[in-house]
């Protein structure tokens, strides 16, 4: 799945720039390596998904965090018990929501914190 935040620009960081408004720029200071903040090429994101595939994982690629959302709450059927580890990208992109206050699912987490 292609998901990233983005650092404020930066010499060290021009990706920075790429920023959308469901994606905000993080400041660089607020980035324990700033490397994470640059976006992969797709020929990375490719050879990582051949990689992955080749070891049997399903692999999923998507745009933005709308579209994964979507895509991980239309893989889980209604009713369907889901655990789940804390995860910031979960959070920032609605699922964790979702899956807890839906009504949908039956969220292990919800019940554990």
């Amino acid at each position: 799945m292609t998901l990233a935040t983005t650092a404020a620009p930066t010499a060290t960081n021009p990706a920075a720039e790429q920023a959308t408004a469901d994606q905000p720029a993080i400041p660089a200071d607020q980035i324990p390596n700033p490397e994470f903040g640059v976006l992969a090429d797709e020929a990375t994101i490719e050879r990582t998904v051949e990689a992955l595939r080749g070891k049997g994982y399903a692999v999923h690629v998507v745009d933005d965090g709308a579209a994964a959302k979507e895509l991980i709450l239309g893989l889980l059927p209604e009713g369907a018990e889901v655990g789940q580890g804390a995860s910031t990208t979960l959070d920032q992109i609605g699922v964790s929501d979702a899956l807890e206050h839906s009504g949908r699912f039956d969220a292990v987490r919800a019940t554990t914190r």
